[in-house]
């Protein structure tokens, strides 16, 4: 990763260097856990669309996710719209 793009973790003071490190340490800081895999569902601005998930094998229980945060994100452009 460019050092352009490293970040120092507000949770450890660390500089983080690699992109998966970066992002363990969103997870982390953001939602209190860092497991692999863990779904988070994001807006345009950075924001949670659902409850995010951690492994499931259950293939109609990642897709109920993944249509929740759909419809939420569908529901955030409509209200943008009318702003």
């Amino acid at each position: 990763m460019p050092e352009s793009e490293w970040v120092t973790s507000t949770y450890d003071g660390k500089v983080k260097k690699s992109i998966g490190k970066k992002y363990a340490d969103f997870e982390i800081t953001h939602y209190n856990i860092n497991a692999q895999p863990f779904n988070v569902l994001l807006d345009d601005r950075g924001d949670t669309l659902c409850i995010p998930i951690g492994y499931n094998s259950n293939v109609e229980n990642f897709v109920s996710f993944l249509e929740k945060g759909l419809k939420e994100f569908d529901k955030r452009q409509g209200a943008k719209k009318k702003e």
